[in-house]
């Protein structure tokens, strides 16, 4: 248990020495969702999210999040959600569609691709200009015993349509997975988040938590 405090503790402190600069910013993040196995092939989840800046203090954004997943072959999934956001005095939301594959390497390190396509909309259904996403995230991660298991990852951000090829935004990843129970799990996490937009350079440190229920 001690060794794995260490090794999580220095992938924090290592992420967020990389992430200090003049122009950073630090979030909160917390969740908590729940996930409904209709079927062997078909699963529903639920999540809310909200998340704070300025010292964890001021609420950024408030989030609904829900959607689908379904099993297509072996352990490839699909998965469509749809988000609600409330952020200040703006409401948007959010369609995403995910191709999720996963596969062992040595039988307790797990390797995990994912890739997403997303679009945003103001609440009255107007497009959000440059919000056509197409991102890449992977995730390895290391199953130290039944309860706890590390992972560091990484993921891109590129813009699609009018800013397609443009590298929008990219983020690096550490935390650990706890399973409680059988069926409740907890995972701490930190985002080392880098903006790359024109005339926009913007980090941002992100530490969080989620909680999960599966019925």
């Amino acid at each position: 248990m001690i060794r794995i405090l260490i090794i999580t503790a220095l992938l924090f402190f290592t992420f967020n020495v990389l992430g200090q600069s003049e122009n950073t910013k630090v979030e909160y993040w917390e969740s908590f969702g729940i996930d409904i196995k209709i079927s062997d092939t078909f699963k529903l989840y639920l999540e809310k999210q909200l998340r704070y800046e300025d010292r964890f203090s001021d609420l950024r954004a408030d989030i609904m999040e829900g959607g689908v997943r379904v099993k297509l072959i072996g352990p490839l999934y699909t998965r469509v959600n749809y988000r609600y956001t409330i952020q200040r005095e703006k409401k948007k939301f959010r369609f995403d569609g995910n191709l999720i594959y996963s596969f062992k390497f040595k039988k307790k390190i797990k390797i995990g691709l994912r890739t997403k396509i997303q679009k945003e909309y103001l609440d009255d259904g107007v497009f959000i200009i440059n919000s056509l996403e197409f991102r890449n995230r992977v995730i390895v991660s290391y199953k130290i015993n039944k309860k706890f298991t590390p992972y560091i990852g990484g993921e891109l951000f590129l813009g699609l349509g009018e800013n397609a090829g443009v590298l929008d935004k990219i983020r690096l990843s550490t935390g650990i997975e706890w399973d409680i129970k059988k069926r409740f799990r907890m995972k701490a996490f930190y985002h080392l988040q880098k903006d790359i937009i024109k005339d926009v350079n913007q980090s941002s440190n992100v530490f969080g938590i989620k909680f999960n229920y599966s019925f």
